[in-house]
């Protein structure tokens, strides 16, 4: 009987231990996949001296806890700096990515429990007129041209995508989009700078004709006039029988 509980316990411990060892092995895999993917993003923006540019945006993630502050999308002003949690003002226009990834390691060390910090520059983008949700928007050079759309959820206008055009600095880049959405190439491929808006026009209301816009509203005012007129007539005629 004591050696069926010993075996039992043994058989317990050695279970609990390979489901450890697979978690660990799970999870470490995990944040190898993770590495590579940004490794080969730095290269491509290392090696196209993709510093930090002011007025675009950095976007730092952090593993495992992808719940800390510091795991969001910070703006960098006019001058290059940028706000972070406890840190507070920072520069980082005169840093590439791997300097920052290094700098914020060192510096949140003592916050966080396991310190794996990724870094993206973004640019920013605009999606201006017939969009459902019109505004500028922080994206990663990487992203397609259909990526970014998708940030604006809809066009309102039926032929929204036939007279979407590309504009920068109030010109227009290229008023025929199809062929570069068809493409599948990114933003930085097809030669997107960050400031650059892509604009649709709004849907303009069908007029109803000079009668219903001119005439029918003096109609309405003098028949409101005559009704009011008549109410009041019969009003006072009724009260004099009295």
């Amino acid at each position: 009987m004591l050696w069926l509980i010993s075996h039992r316990s043994r058989l317990s411990v050695l279970t609990i231990t390979m489901f450890i060892a697979f978690y660990f092995l799970s999870f470490f895999q995990e944040l190898e996949a993770v590495n590579s993917s940004f490794q080969s993003e730095q290269t491509q923006t290392v090696s196209n001296k993709g510093y930090f540019i002011p007025g675009d945006a950095v976007q730092i993630s952090v593993y495992p806890d992808t719940t800390t502050l510091l795991n969001n999308v910070f703006p960098i002003d006019a001058k290059g700096y940028v706000f972070l949690p406890i840190l507070g003002k920072v520069q980082i226009s005169n840093m590439d990515i791997i300097e920052l990834e290094r700098f914020l390691e060192s510096n949140y060390s003592k916050y966080l429990r396991v310190t794996i910090v990724k870094t993206r520059p973004l640019i920013k983008a605009g999606l201006v007129g017939g969009f459902t949700r019109p505004g500028f928007y922080y994206v990663h050079k990487n992203e397609t041209l259909w990526d970014l759309l998708s940030k604006g959820v809809a066009v309102t206008s039926n032929k929204g995508f036939e007279k979407m055009e590309w504009k920068r600095d109030r010109e227009t880049v290229d008023s025929k989009l199809e062929p570069l959405l068809q493409s599948n190439l990114s933003l930085e491929e097809i030669g997107f700078k960050s400031g650059d808006q892509i604009f649709t026009p709004i849907p303009v209301p069908p007029r109803r004709g000079v009668f219903w816009e001119n005439v029918m509203p003096l109609l309405t005012f003098a028949l409101t006039v005559y009704t009011v007129y008549i109410s009041y007539y019969f009003y006072y005629q009724s009260s004099y029988n009295r």
